[in-house]
């Protein structure tokens, strides 16, 4: 199953449990995110946004942002814009937040841009981007998108 099917199925699951993911027929705002970022969005996060609006909502161990195109603070318009030095670095390193830990953490969730391959569900320490440090610890939270949101669906 690619990666588009996986998005599909798993979002009808979980519709079937209740969560308010609804059919969107044009989402005119990615494509001003992607220009702002100036890279396109992880194949995975382009299928999931460019097909269904949401509400902001936890999936499993993330709080996806909210997919509404209305410029509240925690949709996706404006969430990953919100701190400039967290979102110059991740842009620098090719990454965009669509969640946050459900926690609390102020850490940013995200995916990496590489076109149609699936990249790991990472979460990247705020602190170490904030203070400029040469390493920054991000912990893995899930193998892929797919499979974050197959887990929240199973």
């Amino acid at each position: 199953m690619d990666a588009s099917q996986s998005i599909h199925k798993s979002v009808a699951a979980l519709v079937e449990r209740g969560l308010p993911f609804e059919r969107l027929k044009q989402a005119p705002w990615i494509e001003a995110i992607e220009t702002r970022l100036g890279f396109a969005l992880p194949s995975s996060l382009r299928v999931l946004t460019t097909n269904y609006a949401f509400p902001a909502m936890s999936v499993g161990a993330v709080e996806l942002f909210a997919n509404l195109g209305d410029s509240a603070d925690d949709d996706f318009t404006i969430a990953p814009f919100k701190d400039s030095r967290l979102s110059k670095w991740l842009q620098a390193n090719r990454r965009i937040q669509f969640a946050r830990p459900t926690t609390g953490s102020y850490d940013p969730v995200c995916l990496e841009s590489r076109g149609s391959l699936s990249t790991a569900v990472e979460a990247f320490d705020h602190e170490d981007i904030l203070l400029g440090r040469k390493k920054v610890k991000s912990a893995v939270l899930s193998p892929s998108l797919e499979e974050l949101l197959q887990h929240a669906a199973a």
